[in-house]
């Protein structure tokens, strides 16, 4: 049922049958700004429950479309205060800080990546939680979301084709961000003195990947209020082009600087990624000692 807006940890309540309101169409009622009480739910069809479902599940809910989905009740709806535009932000919500207890840290790092059915979902149940003492329901629904969110990370930014960087900037940008920091590594013509005219990276890529999104996320579980995004490139490089974007923003120049530092500092010392590198006198890996070289220097060209 998730793949049409159902969470796991809700599904068995609601059952097939749709029998209670799921959260993605809780929230597609709040935006549209209606209440449908529980007996007016269940006289709608299951296509229309299915359709509201869907709306709620999107990222910008169609209002209009809502209330004339609930418009079919045979019970009236009654319209209630407008959205609340916080959840819908990467804001984190300090009402619900407190009911994540010693996971709040890592809540808080996640929030603003979120879609926001997840955050809407996590709000009201972290809510709910404190009102009615259900830690059990909060737990699963923290595992289920924050699991997704923690295995994407990283995934498809270990790639062959030029990086961006606005992408870069534009995910780790939010209103509250008053200072983001970009690193961009850049292929230069020469290296220890030799001339450097093409570098060659090679990757574990499905590794690499999962590196990536660990660093990330514990650079914002380390540093309060930091956003952290970063991508690599693999294949033939020529001087010039980009091969690794860093980005970091946090509510101050210094933090993000900072974590701005410390990623790129960590993929290059963490990452599996090894670079071949080509000049006048052949191609040889960076890093890596060849096995017929002797202290007394080199007898041999790196092929």
């Amino acid at each position: 049922m998730r793949s049409l807006g159902v969470f796991a940890f809700e599904a068995a309540e609601i059952g097939e049958a749709l029998g209670f309101l799921p959260l993605a169409a809780r929230r597609a009622l709040d935006h549209a700004g209606v209440h449908l009480p529980l007996e007016g739910w269940r006289t709608l069809s299951l296509a229309t429950k299915r359709a509201l479902i869907t709306q709620g599940a999107t990222d910008r809910v169609d209002g209009e479309a809502v209330r004339a989905y609930v418009a079919e009740s045979e019970i009236e709806a009654r319209p209630i205060d407008g959205p609340d535009e916080d959840l819908d932000s990467s804001a984190f919500p300090d009402d619900v800080a407190a009911a994540f207890g010693s996971e709040e840290s890592l809540v808080r790092a996640a929030w603003s990546r979120l879609r926001p059915l997840e955050r809407f979902a996590l709000a009201h149940v972290a809510r709910k939680s404190v009102k009615r003492g259900e830690p059990e329901r909060l737990a699963a629904a923290l595992a289920e979301i924050l699991a997704e969110r923690a295995e994407a990370r990283g995934q498809g930014r270990i790639r062959e084709v030029a990086l961006s960087v606005d992408e870069a900037v534009a995910a780790v940008s939010h209103p509250g961000a008053g200072g983001v920091d970009l690193f961009l590594g850049v292929v230069r013509e020469t290296n220890e003195g030799r001339a450097v005219t093409l570098l060659e990276y090679e990757a574990y890529r499905s590794m690499a990947e999962a590196e990536l999104g660990r660093i990330e996320r514990e650079i914002e579980a380390a540093l309060a209020g930091v956003r952290v995004f970063a991508s690599h490139r693999i294949g033939p490089l020529r001087v010039g082009d980009v091969a690794v974007v860093c980005a970091a923003s946090a509510a101050h120049r210094g933090e993000a600087f900072a974590a701005c530092r410390r990623l790129i500092d960590e993929i290059k010392a963490r990452l599996p990624i090894w670079k071949r590198e080509h000049g006048p006198d052949g191609p040889h890996w960076v890093g890596w000692e060849d096995a017929r070289c002797t202290a007394e220097g080199h007898h041999h060209v790196h092929r």
